[in-house]
């Protein structure tokens, strides 16, 4: 067992680590290249998906103001050129890929694949099973359900009049 004279907390190790890598000049200016893969667009507008290829993955995330900028719209499968840089989330002490910039490198491999495999499938006849499920029963409204809408419809229109008028009276 190898015994060091230097004790840490798991949050100073991440904020070491992330101070090493925010020294490294390559990591600071990089491109990558890769496949999207789990594409989320967030409320908020931030990006967040990973970018991987045969050998490796590596989660990205791209802020709102950086986002808004974008001419392609990423999805799954996307082959793509990332420019931003790399970096060390503490509080997950998890590596990522800040991304600030995105150019279509084509369709990514791997995602062809899926797709050479889904249409093979397809042609067996794999996917007509759920073709051949009956349509959903269409649901009746109750005259009890229609009343109560309409009476809903009515209580909003008055509490709307009755704002317009306050507004009016000032």
């Amino acid at each position: 067992m190898r015994s060091s004279g230097i004790t840490l907390s798991v949050t100073q190790l991440n904020e070491y680590i992330k101070g090493l890598l925010g020294g490294d000049i390559l990591l600071n200016n990089l491109q990558l290249r890769g496949e999207i893969s789990g594409f989320k667009r967030h409320t908020s507008g931030h990006l967040y998906f990973s970018v991987k290829d045969e050998g490796a993955l590596i989660r990205c995330v791209m802020f709102r103001q950086n986002a808004m900028l974008l001419r392609i719209a990423p999805r799954d499968g996307l082959r793509v050129v990332l420019t931003g840089y790399v970096s060390f989330y503490p509080r997950d002490g998890a590596l990522q890929f800040y991304c600030e910039g995105m150019k279509p490198d084509g369709v990514g491999a791997l995602y062809q694949a899926f797709e050479e495999l889904k249409e093979k499938l397809k042609a067996e006849g794999l996917f007509d099973a759920y073709q051949r499920q009956k349509p959903a029963k269409k649901i009746r409204l109750k005259k009890w359900a229609v009343k109560k809408r309409r009476a809903c419809f009515l209580l909003a229109l008055d509490l709307f009049r009755a704002r317009i008028l306050r507004l009016f009276i000032k």
